[in-house]
C-alpha cells in the first residue's frame, strides 16, 4: 500500500533557474516586466524569481544607479522605470557571485580607462552650464577602453549595465541605461576577445558603440 502511494504521488515541482542564459530570454521577461505598467521596484520584485529578485534588491541597495536615478529625475530621454530595467536585466543574468563583482567596479576603475572629448556649449545667461547628465545639451564624445579581463566580462549583459553606472557615478558627461544595446555590446565584446583583442566602447550622445581594441595597444593586455 506504501509502495503505491508512493508511486502515484506527484512529481516535484521544477525549480526555476535563477539565471537566464542568453539576453533575448531576459528580454522577454523584461517585455512582460513593461507591459504590466509602471516599473516599480514591487512590480520587479515580483515578477523575477526569488534569486533574481534578491540580486535586483542587492544592486538597488548598493547605491550604485544612485547616479543614474538622479540623471532620469532631469532627463527627457529616460525615466527612473529604465533605470529599474537596467538593474533588473543584470539581476536576469548575473548570478550571486557575478553579482558581487559588478559590485566591485569603482569610479576609479571607470576614470582611469576612459577618454573625453567634449564640445561644451556656452553656459546660460546665468552663468550656470546645464546639468552633466542631460546629454542632448552639446556633441560629448568619449571611449572607454577596457582590458582582456574587462572585454571577458562584458560579453555579459549585467557587466554593460554595471559599467554604464560606473561611468554616470564618475561623473562623466553621458549617463543612460543600457538595456536596449546591452546584447549588441556583449556579442561585439566576445568577438574582439576570441580574437585575442579587447573591445573600446566609443560614446556618442546616448549611445556605446563597440569597437576593437587591438591587444596591445594601451591597456589591452
Amino acid at each position: 500500500m506504501l509502495a503505491t502511494t508512493a508511486a502515484q504521488a506527484a512529481p516535484p515541482t521544477a525549480v526555476q533557474p535563477a539565471v537566464v542564459s542568453t539576453i533575448d530570454q531576459a528580454q522577454i521577461i523584461l517585455d512582460q516586466l513593461k507591459s504590466k505598467g509602471e516599473v516599480t521596484d514591487q512590480l520587479v520584485v515580483d515578477t523575477l524569481d526569488p534569486a533574481q529578485a534578491a540580486r535586483y534588491q542587492k544592486l538597488l541597495a548598493s547605491g550604485m544607479f544612485d547616479a543614474m536615478f538622479r540623471a532620469a529625475e532631469q532627463s527627457t530621454e529616460f525615466g527612473a522605470g529604465d533605470v529599474r530595467v537596467d538593474i533588473a536585466l543584470a539581476a536576469l543574468t548575473t548570478d550571486d557571485a557575478g553579482t558581487d563583482e559588478l559590485l566591485n567596479i569603482t569610479v576609479d576603475d571607470v576614470a582611469a580607462a576612459v577618454e573625453w572629448e567634449a564640445d561644451l556649449p556656452e553656459p546660460n545667461k546665468d552663468e550656470i552650464f546645464q546639468p552633466q547628465w542631460e546629454f542632448n545639451w552639446g556633441i560629448v564624445t568619449g571611449t572607454l577602453y577596457l582590458n582582456r579581463k574587462e572585454t571577458r566580462n562584458a560579453r555579459d549583459a549585467g557587466y554593460i549595465v554595471a559599467l554604464a553606472a560606473g561611468v554616470c557615478s564618475a561623473g562623466f558627461p553621458v549617463c543612460f541605461p543600457l538595456t536596449a544595446q546591452a546584447g549588441g555590446i556583449g556579442i561585439a565584446a566576445g568577438r574582439y576577445y576570441e580574437e585575442g583583442n579587447c573591445v573600446k566602447l566609443k560614446v556618442i550622445g546616448p549611445t556605446l558603440k563597440p569597437e576593437r581594441h587591438k591587444k596591445g595597444q594601451r591597456n589591452c593586455k
